[in-house]
């Protein structure tokens, strides 16, 4: 076994090779390291775009070196202790909740004030995204009905309630660009244009992604757009896959001002659990005095 340090452009190139059935060895490794290290020299100004040539990068920055051992199994990166990168990556989710919430702290108000007002009234609320996001937000969608709001989430086996019934939206999308996600807030703001001249309260749209996403941002109600800024904090977090920090930044964020927004109108999320099913989590059936 022989340990190298090499690009991650080079192990993306050589991981890919060994998908296709070939075997690395040290002179493939070297030979690609070196090809990667040759257009850093001569095209300085366009090495940031050596990741586009790979579908599934290992890592955010292509050309940091890493350490990989390899051996006659193949090719492994080497890690550090993994106590240390979880710190790391937990730092980076903290700090990405936190810049939102000073960035924005009329919008955070809105937010959690909306929030309690559908808790309150058992408003209608539906949950929009896409994979790994939508699934981020499903967490704090269940704590929103256990506080009282009517929760349909995007994909489920029922179909969201009709716009006639009025409600909110949340929508979440780690890069605001989802196509599925802006389709739907565009249709509920033509929707809105009808419900202002029927003199009904229109749906809030909540929206929680990327800070430069303009088209998403423009989509939300006035005042309820939460926008995330994870380049400031990802950077040297090795613990990281495919926009994984910023959706768990999302379900943390969106978690916290639900609880928040509870714990004003008092909110008992106890009473509001599902009551029918046994198991670890219950039943907490409010017509039982035990």
């Amino acid at each position: 076994m022989t340990t190298h340090r090499i690009l991650v452009a080079t192990l993306s190139s050589l991981l890919q090779e060994i998908r296709k059935g070939r075997r690395v060895d040290e002179q493939l490794l070297r030979a690609q390291d070196k090809r990667f290290r040759q257009l850093i020299v001569k095209y300085p100004d366009r090495v940031a775009q050596i990741s586009l040539e790979f579908s599934e990068p290992p890592d955010s920055e292509p050309l940091r070196e890493v350490e990989v051992e390899l051996s006659p199994t193949g090719i492994r990166r080497v890690l550090g202790p993994i106590d240390k990168l979880v710190e790391r990556r937990l730092a980076a989710i903290q700090g990405i909740v936190s810049d939102v919430i000073q960035k924005f702290p009329k919008n955070i108000r809105n937010v959690v004030s909306v929030l309690g007002e559908w808790m309150r009234e058992n408003t209608i609320v539906r949950i929009i995204g896409a994979g790994r996001a939508l699934l981020a937000a499903s967490l704090p969608a269940n704590r929103l009905a256990h506080g009282g709001a009517t929760v349909s989430i995007l994909g489920d086996r029922s179909p969201l309630p009709n716009s006639k019934w009025g409600g909110g939206i949340i929508a979440v999308s780690a890069s605001g660009k989802t196509r599925a996600v802006l389709e739907i807030m565009a249709l509920a703001r033509e929707v809105n244009k009808e419900r202002r001249l029927l003199n009904q309260n229109e749906i809030t749209v909540i929206g929680i992604s990327k800070s430069t996403a303009k088209k998403f941002r423009s989509l939300c109600s006035p005042g309820y757009f939460l926008g995330i800024r994870p380049d400031r904090f990802v950077k040297g977090v090795e613990l990281r896959a495919l926009g994984d920090i910023e959706e768990y930044a999302i379900s943390e964020l969106l978690d916290a001002l639900i609880v928040a927004a509870g714990l004003e109108i008092g909110a008992n999320f106890r009473t509001g659990h599902e009551d029918l099913v046994g198991g670890a989590t219950g039943p907490w059936h409010q017509h039982r005095k035990s």
